[in-house]
């Protein structure tokens, strides 16, 4: 995990409560950035809807800084956030339910579905 240097990490699902504590100032200047740019764009909205009135989003999050030549730090320290808190908020974005099924998993799922239909 990476985080551009100087930044502070909030979980997603911690940005209304956590936020005043980071950046006081409704005025402040604000980017927020994740590792798609799908978060950040959602963050940036919800500061926007509490108030925050210079409010921007990295477009495409950490690869499109990084290939703009930017830095980033290959690690957790300097970026607020406890190892836990990282690992939570990394898997907010991987599969789960059905999408984590292999492909044999769904091709048998569906073997069986169209079996109910012939009964």
């Amino acid at each position: 995990m990476g985080h551009i240097p100087g930044a502070h990490w909030l979980a997603r699902g911690k940005l209304e409560l956590g936020v005043e504590g980071i950046v006081p100032a409704k005025s402040a200047p604000i980017v927020t950035i994740c590792d798609s740019g799908v978060r950040s764009t959602l963050a940036a909205a919800t500061l926007r809807s509490i108030g925050y009135r210079d409010v921007r989003f990295l477009d495409g999050g950490v690869p499109s800084w990084t290939r703009a030549g930017f830095p980033v730090v290959d690690d957790l320290r300097g970026a607020d956030v406890t190892i836990e808190e990282a690992q939570n908020d990394a898997g907010s974005t991987q599969w789960t339910g059905a999408l984590a099924r292999s492909r044999a998993d769904m091709e048998r799922y569906l073997a069986w579905e169209e079996a109910l239909a012939h009964r």
